[in-house]
């Protein structure tokens, strides 16, 4: 999502989770992807605030 619009000036993706997140309680099947929970890799192991 990042790179796309870095790299691309995409930010059609960013639009999409705008877009969805403005409706949190309304079911979206078309974005089922966004609800996933993160894959190992994206988990962050601690904040950045320090606790």
């Amino acid at each position: 999502m990042i790179a796309a619009a870095v790299n691309g000036a995409d930010y059609a993706p960013f639009r999409r989770m705008l877009d969805v997140q403005s409706r949190p309680y309304e079911e979206q099947p078309v974005a089922e992807d966004l609800a996933q929970p993160p894959s190992p890799h994206e988990r962050l192991a601690a904040t950045f605030c320090g606790t």
